[in-house]
């Protein structure tokens, strides 16, 4: 694959993936909760959405993928985003004075031309990610 071919893909999977935060968004927004960030840019990792589900933060990540699977949940994130995610959060949480709050990380699959969005609660626990380092 050439430099020039690398960049169009990587463009277009930008696009799509933004495009499936939207529709993460919207469809969070559908039930209830509020959007407080998008695309939450810190020191230590990036956050797709930040979001209030009643009192809980929700920090959620976005895969948008071709078909739909709605058996794979958590397993779409790997170790090293996990990681990346709980240090993201509790810069966030650090930063927005939310350390006493309630908190937890989540996951939007996008999937299919339609982009139906699955929601899966708790993906990952900030504790055990991050051992000694959470809190």
């Amino acid at each position: 694959m050439t430099g020039d071919e690398r960049s169009r893909r990587g463009a277009r999977d930008r696009d799509r993936g933004h495009c499936g935060e939207e529709h993460a968004a919207a469809h969070l927004e559908s039930l209830g909760w509020r959007v407080l960030a998008r695309n939450w840019r810190g020191r230590r990792g990036e956050l797709d959405l930040v979001a209030l589900d009643g009192e809980t933060v929700c920090f959620v990540e976005c895969k948008t993928v071709g078909a739909p699977d709605p058996a794979l949940g958590g397993e779409r994130v790997d170790p090293r985003q996990r990681r990346r995610i709980a240090l993201a959060a509790i810069e966030w949480l650090s930063a927005h004075g939310g350390e006493e709050r309630e908190a937890r990380v989540d996951l939007v699959v996008i999937s299919g031309p339609e982009r139906a969005c699955t929601l899966h609660r708790d993906v990952l626990r900030l504790d055990e990610v991050l051992g000694d380092e959470y809190r």
